[in-house]
């Protein structure tokens, strides 16, 4: 009966080293596929090549890939499970055939082999036991050791999306103050092009004026009269008058230029806005 027993036990081994090797190579190679998924955020340089939503890609993989993980270890455990199961029906009908066997040969008494027998029994329950325990403690510590590690690359990964939004932010605040730098913005062509046009017309009218001005020296008495030289006031009057006109027109497009170059300024903030407020709403999302 002994040696039937340790029969079983060697038998059942390699059902039990199976299973925990399996998972072993398996859990890895998992490894190095978490590492390699991790790699490619290694570095700062490598992060500006990613998106917030490359970034939720990357850690789901990751996610899936630790679910896989407790998948794996739970087939483990019920593998194990299995196995002890079976190793008890084995054992039960050992014991059951040599119950029967130390009847029929009548050495003991039956209720002294039912007395040995249940003895024999409560040794081989006690181990059958300490096994269960034995899978119970190693599933748990899997299972613990899976959630930690998932935690800790958890913590890196947001980690490395706080380094992302640094950068981000970094390179909004560069892109902002190299637009405002501009040629654009600091000397718009559409300015300078109204400045010049006002100054040319100026220029022009400044000429008629020092014309009409020069005029009055021809306007002597008694050759010209009174309303002569009140017609020539009121010109001079109404030339003055489309001057300041003029000059007021010329500011009125100056400043429609100034506040369209204004709303490209606005419009660049609000992108800038957007692109920050749309990080944080899915930083505290997910």
């Amino acid at each position: 009966m002994h040696h039937e027993l340790a029969c079983i036990a060697r038998e059942m081994e390699p059902f039990v080293l199976e299973p925990g090797n399996l998972l072993l190579s398996k859990l890895l190679e998992s490894d190095r596929k978490i590492k390699l998924l991790f790699k490619k955020i290694e570095l700062h340089t490598d992060l500006e090549g990613f998106s917030i939503e490359s970034l939720e890609e990357l850690w789901d993989v990751v996610h899936e890939e630790f679910l896989t993980r407790k998948k794996w270890i739970r087939e483990m455990d019920e593998t194990l499970k299995m196995v002890e199961w079976s190793r008890t029906d084995k054992i039960t009908d050992v014991l059951r055939k040599y119950t029967v066997m130390l009847e029929d040969i009548s050495f003991l008494l039956p209720p002294d082999v039912y007395r040995f027998m249940n003895d024999e029994a409560m040794i081989i329950n006690r181990a059958l036991l300490a096994n269960r325990r034995a899978i119970a403690k190693l599933f748990f510590n899997l299972m613990k050791m899976e959630l930690k590690r998932e935690l800790s690359h958890r913590l890196k990964w947001q980690d490395k999306v706080k380094d992302w939004r640094l950068l981000q932010k970094s390179y909004a605040l560069h892109s902002f103050r190299e637009f405002m730098a501009s040629e654009e913005i600091q000397n718009p062509p559409a300015v300078q092009q109204e400045v010049e046009n006002m100054i040319k017309n100026q220029i022009l009218v400044d000429e008629r004026r020092l014309e009409f001005l020069q005029s009055l020296g021809h306007l002597l008495p008694p050759t010209h009269t009174k309303a002569e030289m009140n017609e020539w006031y009121e010109s001079l009057v109404d030339l003055n008058r489309s001057i300041d006109t003029h000059n007021v027109q010329c500011l009125v497009k100056i400043r429609a230029q100034y506040e369209k170059v204004q709303q490209k300024c606005l419009a660049e903030v609000q992108l800038c806005k957007y692109q920050k407020n749309k990080q944080k709403v899915w930083y505290l999302n997910f």
